[in-house]
């Protein structure tokens, strides 16, 4: 998964985490964690953190994501509202 991916599902469907799994993310990455999982999820930084993060929203929930991607060039679009691409500029109102 690409960092964009990954950001687009944390961004907007970060709601879709436990409680647990909500307050994990929400605290900063330099704290100390007892939790093995928060460590393998910390575990390479930022990047490594979000995509990790993001496939586990993916994997429990893919039914409920929308990766909303132009129909005319294929990239991910900003919201999954938008009906514009940022790319190509194409709208599909």
């Amino acid at each position: 998964m690409d960092i964009q991916t990954a950001t687009y599902i944390t961004d907007f469907y970060s709601d879709l985490l436990t409680l647990r799994e909500r307050h994990t993310i929400a605290k900063s990455i330099s704290e100390q964690y007892d939790d093995v999982n928060a460590l393998t999820l910390i575990k390479g930084g930022n990047y490594a953190y979000t995509i990790k993060t993001a496939t586990i929203i993916l994997e429990r929930f893919k039914d409920k994501i929308f990766l909303n991607n132009c129909p005319k060039c294929g990239k991910l679009a900003r919201t999954p509202m938008a009906k514009q691409c940022r790319f190509c500029t194409h709208k599909w109102h």
